[in-house]
């Protein structure tokens, strides 16, 4: 057999190797960016759930403020016991927001802890905190690709 019959061969196994590399590394990519974005999802969730339990606390001491009157308002040990425990939380729903992303997520995200501000809230905390929370959800549905 000679070198100019073997040729296609060789070249046909050739080129089957490179498709089979090139076909697998499209597939790993593939698969990495479902992972991240799945990832993503659930780390964004986490913190659009804690976003909400965090406006609802503001609100709770807002509307208990405005009824009873500031000079007489006292928060109650089970609203600072809330407080504490969405404190607690905040580290672990914001962590992997900067390990994931993007920049754009992670920043939108700290403008809202940045807004939640003080404890107990003034009277523009809820305000800055609406805002926020609505720049981080845009954030995150730009990246997840949702339309809303």
């Amino acid at each position: 057999m000679s070198w100019a019959s073997l040729l296609p061969l060789l070249v046909g196994a050739a080129l089957t190797l490179v498709a089979g590399i090139v076909g697998s590394r499209f597939q790993a990519m593939s698969e990495h960016k479902k992972w991240l974005r799945e990832r993503r999802f659930d780390t964004y969730v986490a913190f659009a759930t804690y976003t909400d339990n965090a406006t609802e606390l503001i609100e709770q001491v807002r509307s208990g403020r405005d009824a009873i009157g500031s000079e007489k308002f006292k928060i109650s040990d089970e609203l600072h016991a809330e407080r504490k425990a969405l404190s607690a939380k905040k580290n672990e729903v914001f962590a992997p927001l900067t390990l994931l992303g993007p920049k754009s997520v992670s920043d939108a995200a700290k403008g809202f802890i940045d807004a939640l501000g003080e404890f107990p809230p003034d009277k523009s905390t809820k305000e800055k905190v609406s805002k926020a929370r609505k720049e981080y959800m845009e954030a995150m549905r730009k990246v997840l690709d949702v339309d809303y």
